[in-house]
């Protein structure tokens, strides 16, 4: 309401106006005060607009729609899941302005591309593609956008909804996308060649593809010496080939060679 009252209404109301706006280009003569103003042609533009936060000024001759969004939503936090010692205290939340704010701020490049696509006939939620040009393959964006404009649900309210369209094999037990609460680690898949996901309602990014070598690291490898994370990684590899081998070896050892 303050927005309506201070950038719309109250130009209206205190002029300088025509002694008779009967045309749309009346009020873009300095009339209303407003960063995002667009003239609608017809009613279902008109509709998604005033749903997505704007209200709209009706004439004759067409309408015009202002801006004027709430901004309540959860403020920037910490991370609660992938916590680290050397590292950002910064994370998503569920707005996606927020989020691909998060992402400008450590990525102040005009290759930073980001595409904006909407899902669900009834929820029409905003996701966000966001790709680094020249070091993304091109391919690989196409695809991702093109599974991404193909979905066809009602609504998109949880993380399961968008990534059974993303995957290639739904059968698998197995993760094939790569989710993180942090910016920082966002933005180090996109310098790797990754194409990254901003869901709307969603306090997290993925990145695509999927790799099993990126369950293993974390973004504190890259607050240490490339011989401390790579001695790390081999740690964890090593760690995963116990985990998987030695109850085997322990129970064959007992069960069917207790000489051994």
């Amino acid at each position: 309401s303050e927005r309506l009252n201070d950038y719309v209404l109250r130009p209206l109301i205190t002029g300088p106006v025509p002694a008779e706006v009967q045309k749309v280009g009346d009020l873009l003569q300095g009339v209303i005060w407003n960063l995002n103003v667009q003239t609608q042609t017809t009613v279902d533009e008109t509709v998604a607009a005033m749903v997505d936060g704007s209200c709209a000024v009706v004439l004759p001759d067409g309408v015009l729609t202002c801006s004027v969004p709430t901004e309540e939503k959860r403020s920037v936090e910490g991370p609660e899941n992938e916590t680290e010692a050397k590292g950002a205290r910064d994370s998503f939340v569920e707005s996606v302005r927020t989020s691909t704010s998060l992402v400008r701020r450590r990525l102040k490049s005009a290759k930073v591309k980001c595409e904006e696509y909407r899902v669900g006939r009834t929820s029409q939620t905003a996701v966000d593609v966001l790709w680094v040009e020249d070091i993304t393959n091109q391919t690989l964006v196409d695809k991702i956008s093109q599974r991404i404009a193909d979905m066809d649900i009602d609504a998109l309210l949880a993380a399961s909804d968008i990534e059974e369209y993303l995957v290639d094999s739904r059968s698998t037990v197995f993760p094939q996308v790569l989710f993180t609460e942090r910016p920082d680690r966002f933005c180090a898949g996109l310098l790797e060649g990754r194409v990254g996901l901003l869901c709307d309602g969603l306090p997290f990014g993925y990145l695509l593809p999927g790799t099993m070598d990126q369950f293993f690291r974390t973004s504190q490898d890259r607050a240490f010496n490339w011989m401390t994370a790579s001695m790390l990684l081999l740690l964890r590899y090593f760690c995963m080939a116990a985990t998987l081998l030695i109850p085997g070896l322990y129970i064959a050892l007992v069960t069917f060679h207790p000489e051994a």
